[in-house]
């Protein structure tokens, strides 16, 4: 099985500059956020793009699963 500082490693090889983990979990604060927020972001919604829906990673990706150290 692969570790996660296996993963940070190939990762920072790969060069990245940021590396971390989360769940597969939507995003609810960031979900709030937006909602009150609406107005700044209304031109965004408006060019087709649903950036609520982008705080569900299963949205996007629907086979996200978490992974387990």
């Amino acid at each position: 099985m692969i570790s996660k500082n296996e993963i940070i490693e190939k990762a920072y090889q790969c060069g990245f500059g940021d590396i971390g983990f989360t769940t597969a979990d939507p995003f609810e604060t960031q979900k709030e956020l937006l909602q009150e927020r609406y107005q700044d972001y209304e031109w965004v919604f408006r060019a087709g793009l649903d950036l609520v829906a982008g705080t569900d990673p299963k949205q996007i990706l629907p086979q996200a699963k978490p992974l387990l150290f």
